[in-house]
């Protein structure tokens, strides 16, 4: 399963050239998919904490990031001309239509902590424990 994902990764890799014409204009039922700029579902979300003033978490931050989307939808083209129709760039593995395939769902989720620590009057450091 993980080669064939890889050869999937490698196909969707085509230059931004690829014209938006159809493999076979006599198969339109091959055509009708969602488009690439779909995303079904998309979450973002960011939370910040101080630590209270009157304890010894005084100076603490904490942040936490999130972002989680659903699989996008991809092509995978054959990168020749398979059916022999003169555009070896429109022409996907099989009879497979567009945007077929989907990639792996996004999550990313991203913890930090901070910590303020004054040397002097003037001299303030901020001391950060990235996530990762």
């Amino acid at each position: 399963m993980a080669s064939d994902r890889h050869i999937a990764e490698r196909f969707q890799q085509l230059p931004s050239s690829v014209p938006n014409s159809p493999e076979d204009p006599f198969r339109r039922d091959l055509e009708r998919a969602p488009s690439k700029q779909d995303v079904p579902h998309r979450f973002a979300g960011r939370i910040t904490v101080d630590g209270p003033a009157q304890t010894w978490l005084r100076d603490f931050h904490f942040a936490a990031i999130s972002s989680l989307a659903a699989a996008h939808c991809y092509s995978i083209y054959a990168g020749m001309d398979v059916n022999t129709g003169g555009n070896p760039m429109t022409d996907r593995l099989g009879v497979l239509g567009r945007n077929t395939y989907k990639r792996d769902t996004y999550v990313s989720f991203d913890l930090r902590l901070a910590r303020t620590l004054r040397l002097s009057d003037q001299l303030v450091v901020t001391q950060l424990s990235p996530s990762g």
